[in-house]
């Protein structure tokens, strides 16, 4: 649990804006591309169009949900 995120602070070290939102987009990011690429199963239907894996970030503050794309 730690390691993946981790490296999305490592990843974003140098990026200029808030470091925590930096992270956590990374991060969710990240999380895609690993679960997209999942074999046999999941990257077999992205392949196909049948799935799509898509990454949201929630503020806990507004209760609002932003697709990162």
């Amino acid at each position: 649990m730690i390691d993946p995120i981790a490296a999305a602070v490592r990843e974003t070290a140098a990026d200029p804006g808030d470091r925590l939102d930096n992270v956590v987009r990374r991060h969710v990011r990240n999380v895609v591309h690993v679960v997209s690429e999942s074999k046999p199963v999941l990257s077999h239907l992205v392949e196909e169009s049948k799935l799509k894996v898509v990454g949201a970030r929630y503020d806990l503050d507004t209760g609002e949900v932003e697709i990162l794309k």
